[in-house]
């Protein structure tokens, strides 16, 4: 239980210490306005990201206190019966997460257990506040790091709560739970976290900086967007290689993981935070063309709408 609790806390704190420490420093490295700055001006035209920094303060700050809320209530309140649930005999499975366990599950499962945290909490981190801040220098807009990293942060954020809340209701047992037999089963279904294979929490903590981190690039317009998303990308595959090679959830886990991750990562910055310049969406831009006029008649008011195409 101890494990599950600091497990997801490092997932909540790492993402915005890091983030947040490279903004710091950003700031930090701005030129004194007493000194004339010497750098060259942008490569890349600046492009402004609609927000608004009480809202999303406000919002990233109420997400991190209700995961690590979370995190210390989750073991009285998660249960440890499965909705998902496997094959009657320990370890019997579906063919497709059968093909994977079987062809990367690794017998030092410690060993990639260990190795699948130190990606989740110290290069995916590492990785989004690198990338979120070598993005904006590369085109020499280092002034727009600390906002770019309150929208990484906040997307991360919302990413992890969308598969906490799924996890919660969607309960499937580790592959190395239900691989066990009589006591020794029992024994490890008294920790809820036994439960929580779907979806993979690693995989969807990892895609989400990803994916928050890219997409903010791509809508800023930076050149380096498409080296985020390979960079990214790749460590994602790699914390889902080391969930299997764990034995720590199913390759289908990872796959839900990884499509809430990559998901809310990118709707967070799309939907509620597009280039200022962008026109309305198909849906809306019919309203462009459109007047309102009113006049006034005897005995009241003429009201007329139409459109200029």
């Amino acid at each position: 239980m101890r494990a599950a609790l600091a497990s997801l806390a490092l997932r909540v704190v790492a993402p915005v210490a890091l983030i947040l420490l490279g903004a710091s420093r950003a700031d930090a490295e701005e030129p004194s306005p007493s000194v004339p700055a010497s750098s060259p001006g942008p490569v890349t035209p600046p492009v402004a990201l609609r927000h608004d920094l009480w809202v999303d303060g406000a919002a990233t700050a109420v997400l991190a206190g209700s995961l690590v809320t979370w995190s210390f209530a989750k073991a009285d309140t998660l249960s440890s019966t499965c909705v998902i649930c496997d094959g009657a005999e320990p370890g019997k499975v579906n063919a497709l997460d059968d093909l994977f366990r079987s062809a990367f599950r690794r017998r030092d499962g410690a060993a990639a257990s260990t190795a699948g945290d130190i990606v989740t909490y110290g290069a995916g981190p590492a990785m989004g506040l690198a990338l979120t801040v070598g993005a904006a220098v590369a085109d020499h807009r280092g002034d727009e790091v600390p906002l770019n990293s309150l929208l990484v942060v906040e997307s991360s954020l919302a990413a992890i709560a969308v598969n906490e809340a799924v996890g919660a209701f969607v309960r499937r047992e580790r592959p190395r739970v239900h691989a066990l037999q009589g006591d020794a089963k029992t024994a490890s279904l008294a920790d809820s976290d036994a439960a929580s294979s779907f979806p993979s929490g690693h995989t969807s903590s990892i895609m989400a900086i990803t994916a928050a981190t890219a997409t903010i690039a791509t809508l800023r317009g930076y050149r380096l967007a498409p080296l985020v998303w390979i960079v990214g990308s790749t460590i994602g595959l790699t914390a889902t290689y080391l969930e299997i090679a764990a034995d720590k959830s199913y390759f289908t886990d990872n796959l839900a993981g990884a499509a809430v991750g990559l998901g809310v990562g990118v709707l967070v910055p799309v939907l509620f935070h597009p280039r200022v310049e962008a026109r309305p969406s198909a849906a809306l831009r019919w309203l462009e063309g459109a007047t309102l006029t009113s006049s006034t008649v005897p005995g009241g008011r003429v009201v007329g709408l139409g459109w200029s195409f």
